[in-house]
């Protein structure tokens, strides 16, 4: 009984009709773009930092555009690196995109409720001197409305079973964000869309 050649095996690959090869592409390049702005931030966070240096500011201020800085180059390391390796069809992409969608859309959802909760509770309707606050705080629900937009359609398009298939042709080894124990949480999280998510 021949035993099979590891590197003559043909590996299963995802049909090519349901591959998913072009959404990966396509949320890379949103993730790329996302990493932008925080991007511009570091920058200028640098900047006020050299200019702090020069007029000798107080301690407190460089501790506070520091950590903005550190803050904001950390989210655009983060969004430019996963944004490239979900167009090389990285599979560590998946599970930490759907880790950190979860958190940023239920507190986008809590902060949307609370603010139209505040605009129907505590600010009285029709042409009172409070109108204009509940017109503009209805405004910045409807502008968080449209930015909890982003993390939802990560997560509907990640959570799809096609998209797991054709990470993991394209990347057989597991992650690190699959294998590493301090990871678990993000793993636990998975569970409740990802492994049930079957649909191509």
């Amino acid at each position: 009984m021949h035993e099979p050649i590891p590197y003559a095996t043909i590996h299963a690959r995802p049909d090519p009709a349901v591959c998913p090869r072009g959404g990966l592409m396509f949320f890379g390049i949103v993730s790329i773009l996302a990493g932008m702005p925080p991007t511009l931030m570091t920058m200028a966070a640098i900047l006020a930092c050299v200019r702090l240096a020069a007029d000798g500011g107080p301690a407190f201020v460089y501790v506070f555009v520091g950590m903005f800085g550190l803050l904001n180059a950390v989210a655009a390391t983060f969004s430019i690196w996963a944004g490239i390796d979900s167009i090389r069809c990285r599979r560590w992409v998946r599970p930490v995109i759907i880790a950190l969608a979860w958190p940023a859309l239920l507190t986008l959802l809590l902060m949307i409720a609370g603010l139209v909760l505040c605009a129907m509770t505590y600010v009285p309707p029709g042409p009172t001197a409070g109108s204009g606050d509940r017109q503009a705080i209805l405004f910045v629900a409807v502008l968080y409305t449209m930015v909890a937009a982003v993390p939802g359609a990560f997560l509907i398009f990640y959570t799809r079973g096609a998209v797991r298939e054709t990470l993991a042709a394209s990347d057989p080894s597991p992650s690190w964000a699959e294998a590493s124990r301090p990871f678990c949480c993000w793993r636990v999280m998975m569970l409740a869309t990802s492994e049930t998510a079957s649909d191509p």
